[in-house]
C-alpha cells in the first residue's frame, strides 16, 4: 500500500496531462500521415547534454559530501586527541590510568627535554621524530 501511495504522490495532474497530450499527438500524426525529418544530431543533443549535466551535478554533490565527511571526521579526531591529551589542573598525576592498546600514541607531554629524561617526552618535534618511523609503517 505504501508503494502505491508513493506512486500516486509522483503521478499528479500535470504528469497525466503531458502524457495524454504526447499519446494523442502521436496518434493523430500517425492517423493523418504527418511525418517530419528530424536530424539525428538534434535528438542526440537533446538527450546527451542533459545526461552529461546530470552526471556532472551528481559528481559535484558527491565531492561536496566527501569534503563535509572528511571535515567531520577530522574534527572528531581533533576532539578525541584534545580530550586524550588534556592535562587537568592538578597535573599529569591526576589523570585516570590509561590502558595501552598499542593502537594509539601515548599522550603528548609539552615539557622541556631537561625536565623529563624519558625518550620522546620533550617537545612536540622530538615526539614526532621518535614516532615518525612508526607512523610511516
Amino acid at each position: 500500500m505504501k508503494t502505491l501511495m508513493n506512486f500516486f504522490r509522483i503521478i499528479d495532474g500535470h504528469t497525466v496531462t503531458v502524457t495524454f497530450l504526447a499519446v494523442a499527438s502521436t496518434f493523430l500524426c500517425d492517423r493523418f500521415g504527418l511525418a517530419a525529418d528530424i536530424p539525428t544530431g538534434l535528438i542526440g543533443i537533446a538527450i546527451i547534454f542533459p545526461i552529461v549535466f546530470s552526471i556532472n551535478a551528481a559528481y559535484r554533490r558527491r565531492e561536496e559530501a566527501l569534503k563535509s565527511f572528511a571535515s567531520l571526521k577530522s574534527h572528531a579526531v581533533a576532539v578525541f586527541f584534545a580530550h586524550r591529551d588534556w592535562v587537568p589542573e592538578g597535573g599529569p598525576e591526576k589523570h585516570a590510568p590509561r590502558e595501552e592498546t598499542g593502537l594509539s600514541l601515548p599522550p603528548l607531554q609539552f615539557q622541556d627535554d631537561e625536565q623529563d629524561d624519558r625518550p620522546g617526552a620533550g617537545s612536540l618535534h622530538a615526539r614526532l621524530r621518535l614516532y615518525a618511523p612508526r607512523l610511516q609503517a
